[in-house]
């Protein structure tokens, strides 16, 4: 009777400073307790042991996905690089060849003889395209543009029939901008490429262009020089030009892109009729936009007297 009087014995609530403690004791005790008792634990089965890991790799494919991402993060490589078929050809060769012991290319293997062998796998790739040049002749386009760091970059391009191909492309960042280094430049692809595989050259109307094409017919007499006729067109449509050397420009290009009599006539009328603010390019409306719109919207919305014209304002406008 005074056994069962006695107070049950009821466990508190652990301090956080105790909780840890208490219940790591608690479960040694009662695994030691479960052992004395002949009951044995069972080791919980992992991932790494189940049947689907060990039939994909799962952990190993893990660890080289994490390592390819390591080469993107550490170097700052773009993530668009994923999409670069070169790039996911070069795994699935290694995954689909027995390739043990395979070390990457090196940085000198890769800047000295892994380049010569692509630059002569491109060449190969060029020799039908360079086949056409002496049947067909070529125009050599020279075009200027900046870059984002503001420097100065000429591109040189060849182009025939269905053939257009890229030469190089000069820094000229430190260089003087004169007619004497655009004609040189010139020369030295027209010496590439071939005097007699060029049939003409093309860039744009700016002055020292101009000057340095001219010097480009003096030293070859079958070359001739020819202004871009989207440049030529783009200055004469943005807005009315009365000079007379953008007008003969004009006339040119404009024999060149219509070489039918008929249908350079009826374009001639149509660039009177905008010039001279006739019909249409007259109205009050079509005046004021003509300085306050974008010059493709304006086309787009007063240039409908004019369709030849107009398809050719948005095109180069757009």
């Amino acid at each position: 009777m005074i056994e069962r009087t006695l107070p049950k014995e009821v466990p508190l609530p652990f301090t956080h400073g105790s909780s840890h403690t208490s219940s790591s004791s608690v479960r040694v005790d009662q695994a030691l307790s479960f052992r004395s008792e002949g009951y044995k634990t069972k080791k919980r089965k992992g991932i790494a042991s189940s049947p689907l890991e060990k039939a994909f790799n799962l952990q190993q494919r893990e660890k080289l996905d994490d390592e390819i991402a390591r080469i993107f993060f550490s170097a700052g490589l773009p993530f668009n690089l994923a999409r670069n078929p070169h790039y996911k050809n070069a795994f699935i060769f290694a995954c689909n060849n027995n390739l043990a012991g395979y070390v990457p290319p090196s940085y000198i293997a890769l800047r000295s003889k892994l380049l010569e062998r692509e630059i002569a796998h491109i060449e190969t790739l060029l020799e039908p395209t360079k086949g056409v040049w002496k049947e067909k002749g070529v125009s050599l386009v020279c075009d200027g543009w900046t870059d984002p760091q503001r420097k100065l970059i000429i591109n040189f391009m060849v182009v025939t029939k269905n053939y257009p191909m890229f030469i190089k492309a000069v820094n000229c960042e430190e260089e003087y901008k004169d007619k004497h280094l655009i004609v040189n430049l010139i020369k030295e692809i027209i010496v590439m490429i071939g005097p007699s595989n060029v049939v003409q050259v093309i860039t744009d109307n700016a002055p020292v262009c101009r000057a340095a094409g001219l010097l480009v017919e003096q030293t070859y007499p079958h070359i001739f020089w020819t202004p871009c006729v989207v440049h030529t067109l783009n200055l004469a449509l943005k807005s009315p030009q009365k000079d007379l050397e953008v007008s003969n420009m004009r006339k040119i290009c404009l024999k060149r892109y219509f070489p039918n009599e008929e249908e350079r006539r009826k374009i001639n009328i149509e660039l009177a009729k905008f010039f001279g603010y006739l019909e249409n390019f007259g109205d009050q409306e079509s005046l004021v936009d003509r300085w306050r719109m974008d010059p493709n919207i304006w086309w787009l919305i007063h240039g409908a007297s004019a369709p030849l014209l107009q398809i050719i304002a948005i095109k180069l406008l757009g």
